[in-house]
């Protein structure tokens, strides 16, 4: 287990290629590119950020708005795509 205080998952908007994030009855939009989650989904590597306020991709207003003080963050895309199950001859 990771011991963490929050997790969050956004989602991506397929139209807008903002990010989403619900929490606490509220929707919150990030641009695709903007902050650590925006990059971490626009580049699709994962991130592991000791000191996340020495990070330039860090998002102040966010953590402002959800009443949280990010220390460290460990963000991960995760997609998924659908298959097409194989056939038997």
């Amino acid at each position: 287990m990771l011991g963490a205080e929050h997790a969050y998952v956004m989602f991506l908007h397929e139209e807008t290629h903002d990010l989403l994030l619900y929490s606490d009855h509220s929707w919150y939009r990030l641009p695709m590119g903007y902050s650590i989650a925006g990059h971490v989904a626009e580049t699709g590597l994962f991130t592991n950020i000791t000191k996340a306020s020495d990070d330039r991709r860090f998002n102040y207003n966010l953590d402002k708005k959800l009443g949280i003080e990010s220390q460290e963050l460990l963000a991960v895309p995760v997609s998924y795509t659908t298959m097409t199950p194989p056939t038997t001859p």
